[in-house]
């Protein structure tokens, strides 16, 4: 018997249409991207969900500009996560980062969530410093590609 939510899962990421976003010959300093759920993959789902690990060496082998995103805004809610790797202390997210939500800057130094309310401009966000791996992962309320 075949079971019934058998294709809810997705097990492998599933390459964005965009040109060089992903490679299978990741190097050291890149974000690796892990799972993506979206119309590519989850063609019935109404949410959007990308997990990356973000890695030390990209603060070091990249200007604060580099990576920065821009300011943007956006017409669904939308969900950004940051969760550390310290064993012993979950909440230590092992580096700073920055997000600006209205103009308010914040600056993060334990594990969270952000939301992110449709309309509501939000950005730069950006990595100051990174001593261990970051567990990053963005959900939004309509699926996009």
């Amino acid at each position: 018997m075949t079971a019934k939510y058998a294709n809810h899962f997705v097990y492998n990421y599933t390459k964005p249409k965009e040109a060089n976003t992903w490679s299978p010959t990741y190097r050291p300093g890149d974000r690796t991207k892990i799972l993506r759920l979206a119309k590519g993959n989850m063609k019935k789902s109404k949410m959007y969900v990308e997990c990356t690990w973000f890695w030390p060496q990209m603060v070091q082998d990249r200007t604060l500009e580099q990576r920065s995103t821009t300011p943007h805004l956006h017409d669904y809610d939308e969900v950004l996560g940051l969760v550390g790797t310290n064993r012993d202390d979950p909440t230590d997210l092992g580096g700073e980062s920055e997000v600006y939500i209205g103009g308010e800057k914040h600056v993060i130094t334990k594990s969270c969530l952000i939301y992110l309310p449709a309309g509501v401009e939000h950005g730069p966000f950006r990595e100051v410093n990174m001593k261990s791996p970051i567990f990053h992962f963005e959900c939004r309320s309509v699926n996009c590609d």
